[in-house]
């Protein structure tokens, strides 16, 4: 297992309903990836789109930090880095505040 699957694996288990969590580049291709709990979303699609999304608010003036999407089943939080974000799956009822708090921890520099 390499460095950063290492880190995702050890985010995921942090964060009680995290299901599956990925550190994406800003040119929306997935550095790590790691999968606890199966789940009929597309991470690669997903990460690829948010990228887009972050690109127009970053180019409009804004600096997005996180992004949180509540869906009828999932949550997917964005934590927003310099060098590209984590996205965390997690099942609707997880633990947004943790997911939070373990993504403000990662270090400057970790994605890229």
């Amino acid at each position: 297992m390499d460095a950063f699957t290492e880190k995702t694996l050890n985010l995921l288990n942090n964060i009680d309903g995290a299901c599956e969590g990925a550190f994406c580049g800003m040119d929306g291709i997935i550095i790590s990836k790691y999968t606890l709990l199966s789940v009929p979303l597309d991470m690669e699609l997903i990460c690829a789109n948010f990228v887009t999304v972050i690109k127009t608010l970053k180019s409009m003036g804004n600096n997005p930090k996180d992004i949180i999407t509540t869906f009828e089943k999932h949550t997917i939080f964005i934590k927003v880095l310099e060098e590209g974000f984590v996205c965390l799956i997690m099942n609707v009822d997880g633990n947004l505040g943790r997911a939070k708090l373990e993504c403000s921890r990662l270090p400057k520099g970790f994605v890229g």
